[in-house]
Formats: C-alpha cells, structure tokens, sequence
C-alpha cells in the first residue's frame, strides 16, 4: 500500500504585486483574521489527510521555517527546499527539491488556498494512467482569465499566455505529478512549471480534475480581502 499524500508548496517568490505588505514578510506569513497565511493553508492541508509536505523557499524563506518548523503543530511532516542565490522558478523550484520527493505527490502555490478533497485528486491521478493531473474550475473568465479547454477528463488545451475562446475552465491550482516529470530537465535554471504543463497537455498527458466551489488566494489585494471575508464567514457559521 502506498499512501500518496505529500504535497510541495511553491513559495518562493518576491511578491512584488503586494509591496508594501511583503517588504518585511513573504506572502505566506501575512495576517488573515489573526493568523499567518500559511497557518491557514496547512490546517486545511492537515485535515484533508495530508501527512507529508515540502515548502520550496526562496525570498525571506527562513521566516516562514521558523513560524512553522517540523510541522508537528499541525500533524504534518515538513521538509525543506531552498532556491539559493538565484531564484528557480516554479518548475525549478521542483527539480531543486527531487531528493525529497516521492514518487507521486501533488503542487500547491503558497498564495493558494483551495477548498478541496485533496486524497481525492490523488486518487482519481493514480486511476487516470496519466502523466498528471491538474485540477481545472469551469471560471468562464469571471475571476482571471481561462486558460484551459477540458473534454472527457482530459485537458486538450492549456496555455498561460495564448487565451482562445474555447477556453472555459481555469487551472484551480493544484495538480498530482510523478517524480519522473521532473527527471533529466536542467538543474539550478529557472524553469516554470506552466511550460512543462503545457508539454504534457500537448501530449495528452493530463487529466482533468472539475472542481465546482472557486478557489481562494492572496496573491492580490483583491484577493486578501475575499479571502479574508470568507475566513469570516466560515468563524460566524461556526459560532
């Protein structure tokens, strides 16, 4: 039996869309209702079964290990990847952090947070046969624009960059990978990890995951506050 429940967390990055909040702190550790972003994402991880992660680091990374450290405070097992003097990228960031990876595991982005059944994703990846999974959000353009055209658990299309209108879904944030995705690509380059989604989705080597509730992040002001008065909302339903 293998419990394929680690998840990498993509959080190196400078935040730049947030300063002046992120001058002194990264995003991970800015304040949402009294706590730490970040504290919010791995409870939320903690309780959807998920026993293992990875925190890829870059920009005043060593902030975000103190607040957190080896994770026991919230049931999980934390390791460790820094970028280094150079920033690596989202796909670098990966490749940097192999040796503590498992042979399948899911990728989060540290300004995400994402109301979702994460064994289940994982599960319907080992089903799927394929390359990888990307979970996918039918935005119809409401909250940025679509990236992604979806038939048949398969994703066809997939592009940052080039938006066509048969573009209807989203990518939601979180996808399930093999370690072997990752192996034989350069290292202590910057590579993002879009670039190699799209090879794999050219390739017909992604399944699609639909989500139905939308996703949250504090990327953006725009997305502190909704993120914020969500967080509210779920406190006063629990009270």
């Amino acid at each position: 039996y293998f419990s394929m429940n680690q998840v990498v967390i993509l959080a190196g990055g400078k935040a730049t869309r947030l300063y002046p909040l992120t001058y002194e702190v990264p995003k991970s550790l800015i304040a949402i209702c009294g706590k730490p972003f970040i504290d919010w994402q791995l409870n939320l991880l903690s309780k959807s079964g998920i026993s293992s992660i990875v925190l890829c680091l870059g920009n005043k990374g060593e902030l975000i290990e103190e607040h957190v450290g080896d994770g026991a405070k919230y049931g999980i097992d934390i390791a460790y990847s820094y970028d280094g003097q150079s920033l690596l990228g989202t796909g670098g960031a990966i490749i940097n952090a192999l040796a503590l990876l498992e042979d399948q595991f899911g990728i989060l982005y540290g300004d995400s947070y994402l109301p979702l059944d994460y064994l289940d994703v994982m599960h319907f990846f080992e089903k799927s046969g394929k390359q990888a999974a990307m979970t996918i959000y039918k935005n119809l353009n409401n909250f940025d624009k679509s990236n992604v055209v979806y038939e048949n658990q398969v994703i066809k299309e997939y592009s940052k960059e080039s938006h066509t209108t048969n573009m209807q879904h989203i990518d939601y944030g979180f996808s399930v990978t093999r370690k072997e995705t990752f192996e034989g690509l350069p290292r202590s380059v910057s590579l993002d990890l879009a670039n190699i989604f799209e090879k794999l989705v050219s390739e017909g080597e992604v399944a699609g995951y639909e989500v139905d509730q939308r996703f949250y992040e504090v990327g953006s002001f725009e997305g502190i506050s909704t993120f914020k008065k969500y967080v509210e909302d779920i406190n006063d339903n629990i009270h």
